[in-house]
């Protein structure tokens, strides 16, 4: 561990006590945020695409959902077995926390009685919802999604070998009353309160499925993209939202060494590098502070970023201050941690990396700052465990 250097003055002289202004400042970091106010806007936005909410549902279905079962049609007894071909999402108009699913499944039909048997193709158009709700559990938040309400099916069945009898109906009634009714809700993406403290949520389905947060106490998110990602995610998040974090955390930590403690003041972030500015109070005696830039570098791992310091500005100080490396003073404190790990539990997916049995891969490949504003994306591929996994097919493609 880099020692914490200290270079003392021979005197000091008169200078004022610094620690009532520390104090105030403690007391602010450490202060309750207090009651979610009416309205209020976010300062953390997770954006998934209808592309990647595609996938989760295509393999929600497949795995999950009946497309396989006895059908009794009075004359003959039939065998349908189906997959899902393609979906497409768009914003729904029969309710506000929904999305309208067009799925498209295809495969065959098999027919018997004791007289006759045959197979043919089947093709299923239907519509249906998928419903997401934002869900407090304890003091974390989960959004689920449920795939719900099926509507307007259509279904065409190839030849039917002298079959009599109306093959259609009883499957469009099979589909409508089995697809999707023993699914229960999955958790699609959760939001841990040891690292991201989300105060609340909300839902916002418009051009893409946005999770709307508020983490902090009122400092929203400055220049808000609001465009449909290139990839499959976007998370923003305000950086004075990650400096309150920060500071909280480093003040309930304390002293990192020879009484100092560590008072993050700013944060900017792009692609390769951060400036963070701190303030360090030394609160023996009178006390001082000395404040400081950090810049750093950012690397993106699959998963989270790390930031890592490499040099040091000089600013401001009090009567008295002296020199104390502050690179040394951040690696033994908890500041950088604490955004790194705030911006991992913004990342889409589960925890355990699971949405009910599904495994899925969520992978960081850029970052972006723009003003005040932290913008991070990346891509989210969904499977079937390899016993459940159905065969993949090609989307239909849709206009953005």
């Amino acid at each position: 561990m880099r020692a914490l250097v200290l270079f003392p003055l021979l005197s000091v002289g008169c200078a004022k006590s610094i620690i009532p202004l520390y104090e105030a400042a403690r007391d602010d970091a450490l202060r309750e945020p207090g009651a979610v106010p009416a309205k209020w806007e976010p300062d953390a936005t997770l954006s998934l695409s209808y592309d990647a909410l595609d996938g989760v549902i295509g393999e929600i279905l497949a795995t999950e959902g009946t497309l396989s079962e006895k059908i009794d049609a009075g004359v003959v007894e039939l065998r349908p077995k189906l997959e899902v071909q393609s979906l497409a999402m768009s914003q729904s108009k029969r309710c506000d926390d929904c999305l309208s699913v067009d799925v498209t499944l295809d495969g065959s039909l098999r027919w018997f009685n004791s007289l006759l048997d045959g197979k043919t193709d089947i093709k299923v158009g239907l519509d249906l919802d998928a419903k997401f709700e934002a869900v407090q559990e304890g003091q974390s938040w989960v959004v689920t999604v449920q795939p719900q309400h099926v509507r307007e099916v259509e279904v065409e069945i190839g030849k039917i070998g002298g079959i009599v009898g109306d093959l259609v109906t009883p499957v469009q009634d099979w589909l409508d009353a089995q697809l999707v009714a023993n699914i229960p809700p999955h958790t699609l993406t959760e939001f841990a309160a040891a690292d991201l403290p989300v105060r609340s949520m909300r839902l916002a389905p418009t051009k893409t499925l946005d999770v709307e947060l508020l983490v902090g106490t009122g400092d929203a998110l400055k220049s808000r993209d609001r465009t449909v990602p290139s990839e499959d995610w976007r998370l923003q998040l305000s950086s004075a939202t990650l400096v309150q974090l920060a500071r909280r955390a480093a003040f309930e930590e304390g002293e990192v060494g020879y009484d100092v403690v560590v008072d993050p003041t700013s944060l900017s972030m792009d692609a390769d590098s951060f400036e963070l500015g701190l303030r360090l109070w030394r609160i023996k005696g009178k006390g001082w502070w000395r404040d400081y830039v950090i810049h750093g570098s950012v690397e993106t791992k699959p998963r989270r970023v790390v930031l890592t310091p490499t040099d040091v500005v000089e600013g401001d100080k009090s009567p008295g201050a002296v020199f104390v490396d502050p690179i040394a003073a951040l690696g033994e404190g908890v500041i950088l941690r604490t955004i790194e790990d705030a911006v991992a539990t913004g990342l889409p997916s589960t925890r355990d990396d699971k949405i009910g049995d599904l495994r899925t891969t969520v992978t960081l490949t850029s970052v972006n700052g723009s003003g005040q504003d932290v913008s991070l994306g990346g891509t989210l591929e969904v499977a079937a465990p390899a016993a459940k996994k159905k065969k993949k097919k090609s989307k239909k493609s849709r206009g953005k």
